[in-house]
């Protein structure tokens, strides 16, 4: 009877032999290629003889090629049986450090490795850190949202795929007290609808991010502000506009704002 647990390069094994109280005397273990039995790499440390064995033995990497290999096992006894060979898939990584060159976002539904959002304003380099301005689409919907992000370094190999640690929820803001006011929490919008220019009033002075898109969807500010602020669209078209206001990291305000 086997069983077995992989933990990095180190196999764990218990073992027991099956009729007569038999001692397992020997393990050797294969990659890739099995040369038949008794002809494989033995088990080091080597295994100490007796019925019921429990053995943590390395299994060695080097000039093992990036991807999945096959790992093989089995044991001999010392009536000289040997056990079912047991097989485990492997995969080896390339762990060398690299650089990263691009990162990318995409809400609620992965496109594609390549196919995200690119994430501008950031340098590129072994260790990046520093805040991410990620994309916030003209279709992002009122209701509950996860955000997801990734990076790719120098060599082609990509992150693992990161979301924000909270859902995101996108609230439409309410009819503020004076006419032509938006109100939410966290600032006021007026007037609303506006000639060329609208004012961002915030409820302190938190850095907050202003997104605007045109009535054709195209992004005409993407700004952070820390005050009151006057944002100015002269001579941009009439229509409505989709504005988002992101402060608190888990709620985005969305408004629509009419130019006339």
């Amino acid at each position: 009877m086997w069983k077995q647990l992989l933990i990095g390069g180190s196999l764990m094994l218990s073992m027991a032999a099956t009729g007569q109280n038999a001692d397992i005397v020997r393990g050797e273990y294969w990659i890739d290629t099995d040369a038949g039995f008794g002809n494989e790499i033995a088990f080091s440390p080597a295994l100490v003889p007796g019925a019921d064995v429990m053995a943590s033995i390395t299994v060695p990497t080097s000039g093992l090629t990036t991807g999945f290999h096959v790992l093989g096992y089995r044991t001999l006894d010392d009536d000289g049986h040997w056990s079912l060979t047991n097989t485990r898939t492997l995969y080896v990584a390339d762990s060398s450090s690299g650089f990263v060159v691009r990162a990318e976002s995409f809400w609620d539904v992965d496109p594609g490795f390549g196919m995200g959002d690119p994430v501008a304003g950031w340098t590129p380099g072994a260790d990046v850190a520093g805040m991410f301005y990620t994309t916030v689409p003209p279709s992002l919907d009122t209701g509950y949202h996860r955000l997801f992000l990734r990076t790719l370094d120098d060599r082609g190999r990509w992150s693992l795929t990161n979301w924000s640690m909270d859902t995101i929820h996108v609230s439409e803001m309410s009819v503020g007290v004076l006419p032509g006011m938006a109100t939410g929490s966290e600032m006021n919008v007026y007037p609303n609808p506006f000639a060329e220019q609208f004012t961002v009033q915030p409820a302190d002075d938190r850095p907050m991010r202003v997104i605007l898109y045109d009535p054709q969807g195209k992004l005409v500010v993407d700004r952070v502000i820390h005050s009151q602020t006057v944002l100015d669209l002269v001579g941009n078209a009439s229509g409505i506009y989709t504005a988002f206001f992101w402060k608190d990291r888990k709620v985005i305000y969305k408004v629509p704002l009419i130019k006339r």
